[in-house]
């Protein structure tokens, strides 16, 4: 039979012993009994794939569409340098690309690579989307073609807020045959959706309906139900009569640039 002293140590060594397991246990279960996530690299809280589909932002492939690039072109901007547009087409009504990092490539003649330029756009929902980076020296080589490829694939995700609702107002295209200069307004009729940074871009088509001519402007501050002047110029005339100009603004839903 154990004495006072004998059960007062055993005690004390059982109550030790339970802190230090509940303590273990408090320890260890969050290590083994992980909350799922839509980053934990298993298939599980409704997912349609592996962190993919269901509850997740990101899409799996069979729930969307890929982008469709319709044409992509080099226009002279002077004679060693190059505005480059790769004009995209986002099919899916709810989903898009926050980040989708590409490389574009300018052949000449004999397949001969003249430059390249690694670059990162938006591709908002169900919307045309003029890719456009401009600048590109060539120097004496000229570019006749123009490869647009993708560094890795992009990852859609779903839009889960709309896009601020903007509009082209007011264009004016002056002066084609010195130094063209176009000037528009571009509203914002959405009341709670502010706009930074957000590139626009503007391609012009000659008679026959051909891209002719590319630029791109950025905007700095849009309020919401406001408006800005935006402005466009080429530092030589075009070589063709405009008529048709086509302005697309790139908003991206509920991110700012």
């Amino acid at each position: 039979m154990l004495s006072w002293s004998a059960k007062r140590r055993l005690l004390i060594t059982l109550s030790v012993a339970g802190l230090l397991l509940v303590a273990l246990v408090l320890y260890a279960a969050p290590k083994i009994f992980k909350k799922p996530t839509c980053a934990d690299g298993k298939q599980n809280q409704g997912e349609l794939g592996v962190d993919c589909g269901g509850v997740c932002a990101r899409l799996c492939k069979d729930q969307y569409r890929d982008l469709l690039i319709t044409w992509q072109r080099a226009f002279a901007v002077t004679r060693d340098s190059y505005n480059v547009v790769v004009y995209a087409e986002n099919p899916n009504p709810r989903a898009g690309v926050k980040d989708m990092r590409y490389v574009v490539q300018l052949y000449d003649t004999k397949n001969i690579l003249v430059a390249e330029r690694s670059g990162r756009a938006s591709i908002p929902p169900q919307r045309i989307v003029p890719i456009f980076e401009g600048d590109i020296k060539t120097g004496v080589r000229e570019p006749v073609r123009v490869e647009f490829v993708l560094e890795s694939s992009p990852e859609w995700t779903v839009a889960r807020t709309p896009a601020p609702d903007l509009r082209i107002v007011d264009q004016h295209l002056s002066d084609t045959q010195t130094i063209p200069l176009l000037t528009a307004s571009i509203q914002n009729d959405s009341e709670n959706s502010p706009v930074r940074n957000m590139p626009v871009v503007v391609v012009l088509y000659d008679t026959s309906g051909n891209a002719g001519a590319a630029s791109q402007t950025i905007v700095e501050q849009l309020p919401s139900l406001g408006s800005e002047e935006i402005l466009f110029s080429w530092p030589a005339p075009l070589g063709f009569i405009p008529a048709r100009i086509e302005i697309v603004s790139l908003p991206y839903p509920g991110i700012n640039y």
